[in-house]
């Protein structure tokens, strides 16, 4: 029994150390995003240069002009990093890549954190994409994606920031599932009936 409570143990202490990973749910759809903020967005639409409280960005190329965010990514020499001025796990936008003809697409890197699993598709053409994470950072790092050779040329309008909480995976919950169940069954003390003659 020892050894059994001890191997249950181990790993439910694995499955927490898995859990503590970051989580990411994308996004196409802003509607969905903006629910899954409850309120807290911070929206920057960049009608001139003056950026809503928090926000700021560094950049090799980009610029605000034309109500929108202009800016292209070349492979090891062109990056953006925009900082929020605080801890946020959530990051969209409306996106196009195509205006210089088909690119590479974006990578994102948060920090503290690291790079997403996901690129955004260079095919995007002014549609919505965003993420949700479970860990915070407080800035976001763009930099050219590797979907071709060459540069991605893009825009960003309606830059949106916050707060939410990111829906774990399906394969999250089954671990978290499964490490409830061990630690009960760790837990559960087997009752014996003793009888005296």
């Amino acid at each position: 029994m020892r050894k059994f409570i001890i191997t249950a143990l181990l790993a439910s202490s694995a499955f927490v150390a898995t859990s503590a990973q970051a989580q990411v749910t994308y996004y196409t759809d802003q509607a969905a995003f903006l629910a899954a903020l409850g309120g807290t967005a911070v929206t920057e639409g960049f009608e001139d240069t003056t950026l809503v409280p928090g926000l700021t960005f560094v950049s090799t190329v980009g610029s605000i002009g034309g109500g929108l965010f202009n800016d292209q990514l070349a492979p090891s020499s062109q990056t953006t990093t925009f900082s929020f001025g605080g801890a946020i796990n959530a990051f969209g936008g409306f996106w196009d890549l195509t205006p210089g003809g088909a690119g590479v697409g974006i990578t994102f890197t948060p920090a503290p954190g690291s790079t997403l699993t996901v690129e955004l598709p260079r095919t995007y053409s002014g549609q919505f994409w965003g993420f949700i994470t479970t860990n915070n950072f407080s800035s976001l790092l763009l930099t050219a994606g590797t979907q071709a050779n060459g540069v991605e040329t893009y825009n960003l309008d309606n830059l949106t920031f916050g707060t939410g909480a990111a829906v774990p995976e399906p394969a999250a919950w089954g671990m978290m599932i499964g490490g409830f169940g061990l630690a009960g069954m760790a837990m559960r003390r087997r009752v014996r009936t003793v009888t005296f003659a």
